[in-house]
């Protein structure tokens, strides 16, 4: 098995990503036409370019598996213990597109929570809040794990919310308006997001993420909800006052990348 693992997770990132391509092609895949839309509208869907995103992801973690094959780094502790949450990751992140495919939300959020499990356990190991040893690490490991895990970290509280919308059908509409509802939810992922930065379990690169995907919420919703575009502008701008204060003040102690 030992010889086995280094395999599976170079493997493990490249099926996730021709499953992807798989989806698109043949399936026609768009989350927001696959999946039934929850009973109230919620404004934290992103402007299309944030999406890019998911190509740097793709192409990081790829890139991540095969760097682990490196003689390098064949018996490093931290890829010894990390390998089978990648080969999980990839995985769940194939497993996904199920969930939505199908039509189900559960899965879905099934699917979501793996990987961000799987994410915190890789930060953890890889000490993803610490500066790489070199340029060759911070590419080739952290950039990539940074850029997955900020990215899912904002999806999962939006996952789980649609999820409790359209499939317990709890709408708290006696008192959660859509701009509360959108509110509520930008409040915890980046809460989330803060807590990871500050406790040292990730970098610059992983809070840049949602800086970026708060921006594009905002982009995508200036023209018709007031509330949450200046709210996820106030937020972004929260953020990168964090790193600012961080940067200037502890700069020994919190890494870019």
């Amino acid at each position: 098995m030992k010889k086995v693992m280094p395999v599976l997770a170079c493997l493990g990132p490249v099926f996730m990503f021709f499953t992807s391509i798989a989806m698109i092609v043949f399936f026609g895949f768009d989350v927001n036409s696959n999946m039934d839309q929850p009973p109230i509208p919620l404004y934290i869907e992103p402007a299309g370019y944030a999406f890019i995103t998911w190509n740097l992801i793709y192409i990081g973690f790829i890139a991540l598996g095969v760097y682990q094959l490196s003689p390098k780094y064949k018996d490093d502790p931290r890829f010894v213990t990390g390998r089978k949450y990648i080969v999980v990751n990839s995985l769940a992140n194939a497993a996904w597109f199920v969930g939505v495919i199908q039509n189900q939300f559960w899965l879905t959020v099934t699917f979501m929570l793996i990987l961000l499990y799987t994410l915190i356990r890789l930060a953890v190991i890889f000490k993803l809040g610490e500066r790489g040893k070199d340029w060759r690490e911070r590419l080739w490991i952290k950039l990539p794990l940074a850029l997955y895990f900020g990215w899912i970290t904002l999806a999962t509280p939006i996952n789980i919310t649609s999820f409790l919308l359209t499939e317990v059908g709890w709408t708290g509409q006696a008192f959660l308006t859509p701009q509360i509802w959108s509110v509520a939810i930008l409040t915890v992922a980046v809460g989330i997001v803060f807590v990871m930065y500050i406790t040292k379990k990730a970098n610059a690169v992983y809070l840049f993420v949602g800086v970026w995907g708060l921006l594009a919420i905002f982009v995508a919703n200036s023209y018709r909800e007031n509330l949450v575009s200046l709210f996820a502008i106030v937020l972004a701008i929260l953020l990168l006052f964090v790193f600012a204060v961080t940067k200037i003040v502890f700069r020994k102690y919190y890494a870019v990348l």
